[in-house]
């Protein structure tokens, strides 16, 4: 017997999105004991914020997030991708890990930021 996936808020998850990030959520929680959060701010993307410095997004077919101090090293970021949740899961639980280790900030400036995604999907000039 299945049950539907849920949001944090209770919601039913609507769109493949969103029911993606949701799984990769919940296997990062039952098999690396990391807790994510979900954000849907577009019915073809979800974001799943996991630490300071790293995200992934989901839009029901890939999952998908840059490698944290990819930027540093090459001069831009380097994008990678998972097709299912169980592999992204493993690999972001490495990125996981490797960024528990440092200072907020220093996590912060390896990779993404929910706050980059919020302004990305808002046109809304700060002040």
């Amino acid at each position: 017997m299945s049950f539907p996936l849920r949001s944090s808020s209770g919601v039913e998850a609507r769109s493949p999105a969103e029911q993606m990030a949701l799984r990769l959520a919940a296997v990062l929680k039952r098999d690396h004991a990391i807790t994510a959060e979900v954000h849907c701010f577009h019915p073809s993307e979800a974001v799943i914020s996991i630490w300071f410095g790293l995200l992934a997004r989901a839009n029901g077919q890939l999952i998908r997030w840059v490698i944290p101090d990819s930027t540093r090293d090459r001069g831009k970021p380097l994008w990678t991708y998972a097709s299912s949740p169980d592999s992204a899961a493993v690999r972001l639980a490495e990125h996981y890990r490797e960024l528990c280790g440092r200072a907020p900030i220093d996590a912060a400036l390896a990779g993404s930021l929910l706050v980059d995604v919020l302004l990305e999907h808002h046109d809304h000039p700060v002040g």
